[in-house]
């Protein structure tokens, strides 16, 4: 199986976010959308796990979080990585509320790692990826379209996490949500 740990979104901030394609599709020739059901936070990529790998990581992610208590954060600024000049990514990142984005991916990863998944050498950035390219489209005339510049800010509350199995076709990925780890509620 094919893992990833998420902070998956609400289903009208995942429209809102598959809408932009509508205003600034035009101008980004080589992007494929991400189908708006499949938009989410990604806080650990895992890679291919056995099903005895996939409940020793469920345990370790409801540990990790026994503590750590519901949150809410903004998204706002987009951009690419890793440039907006060569983009392979079009994302849209968190704003404020992030330091706790940090605080749980932090969380997870350590938790994680004593289960033998390496922790990303790289420093983590909160962002929702919209679209992907195969051949890079310079992304300024997008980032200066009046409908980015006014999109307005969403909050997102996160009361859980989600082990995800992503499951590739020619269709394109498939997201299966196998354990939600609830936070504490306030």
């Amino acid at each position: 199986m094919r893992l990833f740990v998420a902070i998956e979104l609400p289903a009208e901030v995942q429209n809102s976010l598959y809408e932009i394609k509508d205003y600034v599709g035009s101008k980004l020739k080589n992007a494929r959308w991400i189908n708006p059901s499949n938009l989410h936070l990604t806080l650990q990529f895992l890679g291919e796990c056995s099903r005895e790998q996939a409940e020793e990581i469920k345990d370790a992610l409801k540990k990790a979080v026994y503590d750590f208590g519901s949150f809410s954060f903004d998204i706002g600024g987009f951009g690419g990585f890793p440039s907006n000049r060569r983009p392979r990514v079009f994302w849209i990142s968190a704003t404020k509320g992030n330091e706790k984005i940090l605080e749980l991916q932090r969380l997870v990863t350590e938790s994680l790692s004593s289960l033998g998944f390496k922790e990303e050498k790289k420093d983590f950035k909160s962002h929702i990826t919209i679209a992907r390219f195969k051949q890079p489209d310079d992304l300024k005339e997008a980032l200066e379209s009046e409908a980015l510049l006014k999109f307005s800010r969403k909050e997102i509350l996160v009361d859980k996490i989600v082990l995800f199995q992503s499951q590739l076709s020619p269709k394109g990925a498939q997201y299966t949500a196998l354990e939600k780890i609830f936070l504490k509620s306030d």
